[in-house]
């Protein structure tokens, strides 16, 4: 299976209804840097579970998020 880190966050992001300037105010972070990670095809997992975290979401259901469709 394929993973896309984009595909996953913009999917996460829709599902909860959250804006990048919302997850940034979460994370602590810039929303430059979360729009960043919408353009990132790979991440580190720790990056992905702190996500998950401010998203209130499981990790493996975000892996599921971004299966590539190849």
């Amino acid at each position: 299976m394929k993973f896309k880190f984009s595909k996953a966050l913009r999917k996460a992001q829709d599902k909860g209804e959250v804006s990048n300037i919302r997850l940034a105010q979460i994370m602590g972070v810039f929303p430059q840097q979360v729009a960043l990670w919408r353009t990132k095809d790979d991440a580190k997992l720790s990056l992905a579970v702190r996500i998950c975290d401010a998203l209130d979401i499981d990790v493996v259901d975000f892996i599921k998020m971004g299966k590539a469709d190849d």
